[in-house]
């Protein structure tokens, strides 16, 4: 597997070597040694580490990545952590096939390139209700949600297309968690997903291309009716990595806590948390 100096995502079963090839032309071999619950043994050119599941907030602390033998390493999830929850939206969004997936870029290069992303929420002091891995009604939280006032603007991320549009009237549509919704297929092959807007832009529309910074439109409420007025209004994002880079999963379905697209299948949900920290990080240096 050839790496282009963004991060990639491997399965890996207990016993599997794996050789990945560098932007440098370099060579790594990745074995998977050993594989429980929240824990996985990761052995790189002979340098091995104990690499835990991170929830959120851990991942918040940087704690999300190792290095070894020059590769900054990362655990996503395992398959035990998945078959203990049984439920039907991780498995979903999760997509896991073997015993762990894995994160994996060369330690030398930024998590993602400079100048390419920004932070969704533009001002806004990192604040969260929710991030990967916490534990909700419906299972696993997979995404970061940002709290801010009704009517915060909310801007694209990095530069692609809307893939997909969502709309949703509140009273109207049934309540399902998301409300309206925005996925943005960005070029560098990740689908973007923002919900709960209170309005969109009136330019969006599906394959409209868009720019990093560019208005989406502003943060809201929808998705959560009479019986869920506790919840804050906040952004809920959700980084998608699509397999073989196909992004055309269809329509947005209507489903309280599903499948976003009826070809989820084709498609594994990431830890937007490492990515999300960085650039916001970026914006305030």
């Amino acid at each position: 597997m050839k790496t282009n100096g963004l991060p990639i995502y491997l399965e890996m079963n207990k016993g599997d070597i794996v050789e990945i090839h560098l932007s440098s032309g370099a060579s790594k071999k990745i074995m998977l040694k050993d594989s429980s619950r929240n824990s996985i043994k990761i052995e790189i050119e002979g340098e091995s580490k104990i690499l835990s599941v991170q929830d959120g907030r851990e991942a918040a602390k940087l704690s999300y990545c190792s290095e070894l033998s020059g590769i900054r390493v990362g655990l996503d999830i395992t398959k035990l952590m998945l078959d203990g929850m049984g439920m039907d939206y991780n498995m979903s969004h999760l997509n896991l096939k073997k015993d762990a997936r894995i994160f994996l870029q060369e330690a030398r290069l930024p998590l993602t390139p400079k100048n390419k992303y920004t932070y969704p929420v533009p001002g806004l002091k990192w604040e969260n209700l929710a991030l990967w891995l916490n534990r909700v009604d419906y299972g696993f939280h997979l995404g970061t949600d940002i709290a801010a006032p009704i009517g915060t603007p909310i801007v694209s991320v990095t530069d692609g297309k809307v893939v997909a549009y969502r709309e949703f009237t509140p009273g109207v549509d049934k309540d399902d968690f998301w409300g309206r919704i925005i996925c943005i297929g960005g070029d560098d092959g990740i689908l973007y997903y923002y919900c709960h807007f209170d309005s969109v832009s009136p330019a969006i529309a599906k394959d409209v291309p868009v720019k990093k910074g560019q208005a989406l439109g502003t943060l809201g409420n929808t998705g959560f009716g009479i019986s869920f007025k506790k919840i804050k209004p906040h952004l809920h994002f959700q980084m998608v990595k699509a397999w073989q880079g196909n992004m055309n999963l269809g329509p947005i379905s209507q489903s309280r806590a599903g499948l976003f697209h009826a070809k989820m299948t084709d498609a594994f949900a990431i830890n937007s948390v490492p990515y999300m920290l960085h650039w916001y990080r970026k914006t305030k240096s």
